[in-house]
């Protein structure tokens, strides 16, 4: 199969998973979805109004001022943030993303398999089995943003393969320290499983390498410049916990939340569909089988593909080791280890067929695989129609059907609010509470919503720079909650005079009103070296990507 044919078939699977959004014309409301569209929402007026504000959401979020984008994937929230404006709504955002994410998963696979040097056919049917598994279903249903971070974890994937695989040149200075800076960019979960996955596996492939000490200085190197290429995300994560006690994303039962496999649906996060699990399990069993016979790098593989299905499953102790160790809880869902075993899955076929792509069974095994990932997409396909058609959302969290400002109606019309061309429409006709990176100790989502959400037209709100002004109107003088999140450095002036910051249990501002009109100036104001660490990221990207274009040509000029 030609290349330019496997990408049109690459793109015709895109496109064919997009339909069933397109023919219903609906948006999904997943778990995370409000949290993500705050957030970008908050990134797309920054950028409208030429307010830049890295560490707090003047916009997003109520305009509570939160910290979230600082801690949580800054540039791409800006990337999004544009896309969202160029779009003019939440339905066409989603619709551009959806397939911009395919592309970009199928690019980076792509390119892992240049590595491996996977023939064209099977390209497209691996490719294929990602796109129908949770890595890309799980952000088309419900927002999740390991699907994004999947991508680079892709590129991490490559590195190790080239580990073992090449043992003269086992690292790529740009390669590696690129890499781990995107997926430090893009998502800080998906950066620490592939740090707890990168120290041993190096470690273990040193004993292969012809220049340790040459290679571990390149490593050294590729350290330091990932964290030069990651400053405007580990300097603000720094000046915020140091100045503030954060309140960390809630864990329920680890145990209650792991993969289940064989699945006909993706109903839950934690689904793997019948088609995919037959082929984790098949090839991880064959690897056992055939030990004796594969190579070093399948191997490698095979092992890691074991330890991440146990890792995802009860057959980990999860909620005991929790007890023990209550750090563990940043992992939060041991499903998502999910994420990154489809992609070794993926590679695994790959170092198949490369060792047995002369063999009469090569024509038998595409037939195979043709079959299981076509009733896979098939499957997939099914249940994003299903999502699509009913409009699937967590009504008790996302759509506030009977709040006492009468702001929201029924779940239809806040469908509607997401295809108005006012992006806060949508994020105002639902409310997803989430008390994540507070600074309180109380995670009451419910408490949330009704000290923010439900009393958002209460107040007039106007931004200008660092500054954000309140007024309202007051039957009685009371002391009383106000949607403003409270962090170090935040000043409150209240009718004309300053007073103390307090905070109530949710880390929202307590003042004391009076009886009419109450008019309330809040500054938050963002210091000068959280702007540099900005500039600073900008010029070493922009630094690498002419020193990599200069390198290009002077390799294309050597062979021509």
């Amino acid at each position: 199969m030609t290349k330019k044919r496997s990408f049109v078939l690459i793109g015709v699977i895109i496109c064919i998973l997009q339909l069933p959004m397109i023919w219903n014309h609906s948006v999904n409301l997943g778990g995370d979805t409000l949290f993500h569209y705050n957030r970008i929402y908050d990134s797309a007026m920054q950028l409208r109004y030429g307010n830049f504000q890295p560490l707090y959401s003047f916009y997003g979020f109520n305009g509570t001022l939160r910290v979230i984008n600082a801690l949580y994937g800054p540039v791409l929230s800006y990337i999004f943030g544009g896309i969202a404006l160029i779009s003019g709504s939440w339905f066409k955002f989603d619709l551009i993303v959806n397939v911009l994410l395919g592309i970009s998963m199928s690019a980076a696979l792509w390119r892992l398999f240049n590595l491996q040097k996977i023939p064209n056919t099977w390209r497209v049917l691996l490719i294929g089995l990602t796109l129908s598994s949770n890595n890309y279903v799980s952000w088309l249903l419900q927002h999740q943003f390991n699907a994004i971070g999947a991508i680079p974890l892709i590129l991490i994937v490559t590195i190790l393969i080239r580990m073992y695989q090449n043992p003269k040149n086992p690292i790529k200075l740009i390669e590696l320290s690129c890499s781990m800076a995107l997926l430090i960019q893009i998502h800080m979960l998906s950066t620490l499983f592939a740090i707890l996955v990168l120290i041993p596996l190096t470690l273990m492939a040193t004993y292969w390498w012809q220049e340790k000490l040459k290679t571990w200085f390149k490593i050294l190197e590729a350290v330091v410049l990932s964290i030069l290429l990651t400053a405007n995300v580990w300097w603000p994560y720094l000046y915020v916990t140091r100045n503030n006690i954060i309140e960390t994303p809630g864990t329920s039962s680890m145990s209650g939340n792991v993969t289940h496999f064989f699945e006909n649906n993706y109903a839950w996060n934690g689904t793997v569909n019948w088609p995919v699990s037959i082929i984790i399990f098949t090839i991880l069993i064959v690897g056992l089988i055939f030990w004796k016979q594969i190579n070093r790098v399948t191997r490698v593989l095979t092992v890691f593909g074991w330890t991440l299905l146990v890792l995802q499953t009860n057959l980990v102790p999860w909620d005991l080791l929790l007890h023990f160790w209550p750090a563990i809880a940043v992992i939060q869902f041991p499903f998502r280890f999910g994420f990154l075993s489809i992609i070794v899955i993926v590679a695994l076929v790959g170092q198949y067929v490369v060792s047995y792509e002369k063999m009469d069974v090569t024509q038998l095994g595409i037939t195979i695989v043709t079959v299981i990932i076509f009733i896979g997409l098939f499957i997939t396909y099914n249940n994003i129609w299903q999502w699509n058609a009913n409009f699937h959302s967590d009504i008790v969290t996302n759509i506030v059907k009977k709040p006492s400002n009468g702001q929201i109606g029924s779940t239809t019309n806040a469908k509607k609010a997401f295809f108005s061309s006012d992006l806060q429409t949508g994020i105002l006709k639902s409310s997803r509470g989430s008390t994540d990176y507070l600074t309180g100790s109380n995670k009451d989502y419910f408490k949330y919503n009704e000290t923010v959400f439900l009393t958002s037209n209460k107040y007039t709100k106007k931004v200008s720079g660092s500054e954000e002004i309140l007024t309202w109107q007051s039957n009685k003088g009371n002391l009383m909650t106000v949607p403003i999140a409270v962090y170090k450095g935040l000043t409150l002036e209240l009718n004309g005079q300053r007073i103390n910051v307090k905070r109530d249990n949710l880390g929202l501002a307590i003042i004391n009103s009076k009886k009419g009109h109450n008019k309330l100036v809040v500054r938050q104001v963002t210091p000068s070296s959280i702007y540099f660490s900005y500039y600073m990221s900008a010029a070493v990207w922009s630094i690498v990507a002419v020193s990599q274009f200069y390198t290009g040509q002077r390799k294309s000029k050597a062979i021509n």
